[in-house]
């Protein structure tokens, strides 16, 4: 019988050595703030908070950046820094365009964009290699409006001639004339033209103009599919003789976009060299992210489950992996051992530091992504130990004898005794003292002839000491 109730005490005094459940969520509220985002990106989400997405496609400034207008934000800027926007701009949050929105039309005035370094469009620059490309998805085919146009005067043997790149809808294709400027030798005006294939109202197309320094070879792909082809010779045919691209020496106009063009333009880009292999695809095939470490406060605290909140589009998947060590350091080994679990499932595993993974993977394919809204961590949290019972306090042979039950928790390392001069005020010197795992201490050098109180806590030691709350306070009187 007594083995019996020592047994269901012993059960109790375990089963206390945990709190209620605590929680610790990422995502939502705190916006993502403890991770570290690799191929993904935060978009605007469930409830005015940000997800966690795959990391649209788009261009990245490097030396031979000219211009890079990715229409992403309300605060657009020219990423190279040579370009500016002078007229009003309206963005659209569409389905299928890069980084969440494009440069909407509406069919009436264009969007002018003024050179305002030295770049391709600045008077008198002779370029080579050059890619120009773009996104477009045309809401009607109107004949004759415009997507692309630059104009330029050059001054030429006293004769001033203007040149024009521009790109219209004709017989719903786009068609790009380069008037002027590819000069021959002679002087001689000329026209060079490239047409595409017939396009779809409601589609997103991309399109890309591409030369060659090397060969005069200049092309016009439409999905990266060849549509059009010439070389800059006189016939038009492969030459050793051949021109490049000269602007303007006398004036370099703005450039202009989408008038009367009704629909979305997205993802512009300039750059001196040719782009043989452009990016199609919306998304990053696949990217993850990685908390920094999170605190369960107590060693051996349970790890019960873990919830996430997502969005799984067709063929996209997120994998979710978390790491749990006793110590912290062992979190930051570049060997760190992930496990992989499913959001809800019950884990039970015990340690007081955590850091979570997860992978997400797109569908190229499809141009979808999944989206994680939020993680939930659920764990309890391994409480204090409790204090010891039935102390008591006397003077021997001049010191303070202080005596207690130990405790039974098997889990309890030892005592400190904590002492002062006033209640609940313990700041004497050497306050508190270690009396290790013994149900009584001896203190010295102290002053049995003044008044002092008393209190002593259990701990126990992990990476660090927990210890319990106070017993009740002893005085004691001269």
């Amino acid at each position: 019988m007594r083995s019996l109730l020592f047994n269901i005490v012993l059960l109790f005094l375990l089963t206390g050595l945990y709190g209620s459940d605590q929680l610790i969520q990422l995502g939502e509220e705190d916006l993502w703030e403890s991770v570290t985002l690799t191929n993904l990106t935060l978009v605007r989400g469930k409830r005015g908070y940000l997800d966690i997405t795959n990391q649209d496609y788009s261009h990245q400034r490097d030396k031979n950046s000219d211009m890079i207008f990715s229409f992403n934000s309300d605060s657009v800027v020219d990423e190279t820094g040579n370009y500016e926007i002078t007229s009003p701009l309206t963005l659209s949050s569409h389905e299928g365009s890069f980084g969440g929105s494009a440069a909407l039309f509406d069919g009436s005035d264009p969007l002018l964009i003024k050179q305002i370094e030295h770049s391709l469009f600045s008077p008198s620059t002779l370029w080579d290699d050059f890619t120009l490309e773009f996104r477009l998805y045309p809401a009607t085919l109107k004949e004759g409006s415009t997507v692309f146009l630059w104009k330029g005067l050059q001054m030429v043997d006293n004769q001033l001639i203007s040149q024009e790149i521009r790109c219209t809808i004709n017989n719903r294709k786009l068609v790009w004339d380069f008037e002027n400027v590819f000069l021959y030798p002679d002087n001689s005006l000329n026209r060079v033209t490239l047409e595409g294939e017939k396009l779809i109202p409601g589609e997103w197309t991309h399109h890309i103009i591409l030369f060659s320094s090397e060969t005069g070879l200049l092309e016009y792909r439409i999905n990266n599919v060849p549509a059009d082809s010439t070389h800059t010779s006189k016939n038009g045919n492969e030459s050793v003789e051949f021109n490049i691209p000269i602007i303007g020496n006398q004036q370099s106009f703005p450039i202009e976009l989408g008038e009367n063009f009704t629909g979305l333009i997205d993802e512009f880009r300039l750059t001196k060299e040719q782009a043989v292999q452009p990016r199609l695809k919306r998304y990053t095939d696949s990217g993850y992210m990685e908390s920094q470490v999170l605190d369960l406060h107590s060693p051996d605290s349970i790890l019960m489950s873990i919830y996430s909140e997502e969005s799984l589009p067709g063929n996209t998947s997120i994998v979710y992996e978390y790491a749990l060590a006793q110590s912290k350091v062992d979190l930051l080994s570049p060997d760190l051992v992930w496990v992989r679990f499913h959001p809800g499932d019950t884990l039970d595993r015990k340690g007081r530091f955590l850091k979570l993974r997860t992978l997400l993977f797109a569908e190229p394919a499809a141009d979808t992504a999944p989206t994680l809204s939020s993680l939930t961590v659920s764990y309890r949290e391994a409480a204090p130990p409790h204090p010891p019972l039935n102390i008591s306090v006397a003077v021997s042979n001049g010191n303070f004898l202080l005596n207690w039950d130990k405790s039974i928790d098997p889990t309890i390392d030892g005592y400190m005794i904590y002492y002062g001069e006033e209640p609940g005020v313990y700041f004497s010197d050497g306050s508190p003292a270690d009396a290790g795992n013994n149900s009584s201490y001896i203190l010295k050098s102290i002053d049995t002839n003044r008044r002092y109180y008393f209190a002593i806590t259990s701990y126990r030691y992990d990476d660090r000491r927990i210890e319990s709350l106070f017993s009740r306070e002893l005085s004691y009187s001269p």
